[in-house]
């Protein structure tokens, strides 16, 4: 009697499967390298969050939408300024308006700590790929690739833990328990930088 076993094949992952239903009208470019970055990603949150979260917006891309797409270096620094009006201006508004801020500096917190941490699997490693390129904030718009791995190394470095350092202690001082980081139960990632707080 020959025994017959049926293999199921596994569906290749694919970064298709993440682009919105509606139609867009701009050309979309799929980078297709990163897929291993958002497949690690995608275990942690929802496809329409994936998508918001690493697709680049059409002024930002020569006209079109790239994905995956980050850049990690303004997404700190643009949590950096939204904490900063809070802690300047916080005492002017209203609670509502100081939890927009703070979430809005959680979304590019959360963000650049998945595409580091989570996708990436380290800075080291984002730094040697080609997806480094659109860091330029410390290290340069016209540098070659060994330069742009070593400013993301030494100077982003810095920048990268200080800013999320920054974050975090915000994050702890306003005793802030319900965010991206909590829902996702990803506060772990926050840990090595509480440290420094």
């Amino acid at each position: 009697m020959i025994e017959y076993q049926l293999y199921m094949k596994e569906k290749p992952f694919s970064l298709i499967s993440f682009l919105p239903k509606e139609e867009l009208n701009v050309e979309i470019e799929i980078e297709e390298y990163l897929a291993p970055v958002i497949k690690r990603i995608s275990e942690i949150i929802p496809p329409d969050l994936l998508w918001e979260m690493f697709s680049s917006r059409p002024k930002e891309t020569g006209g079109k939408i790239v994905f995956p797409h980050s850049r990690v270096d303004s997404s700190l620094i643009a949590a950096r300024n939204a904490i900063s009006s809070v802690k300047m201006y916080g005492h002017k508004h209203t609670p509502e308006w100081r939890r927009e801020q703070y979430d809005s500096a959680c979304f590019q917190a959360f963000g650049a700590l998945l595409w580091v941490e989570i996708g990436f699997e380290g800075l080291e490693n984002l730094a040697k790929s080609p997806a480094s390129v659109n860091w330029t904030s410390g290290v340069g718009h016209f540098v070659n690739d060994q330069e742009r791995e070593k400013g993301i190394l030494t100077t982003g470095r810095v920048m990268f833990d200080e800013n999320t350092s920054n974050f975090v202690r915000f994050r702890k001082e306003q005793e802030i328990k319900n965010d991206y980081f909590s829902l996702y139960k990803v506060e772990y990632l926050l840990d090595k930088y509480t440290t420094n707080t």
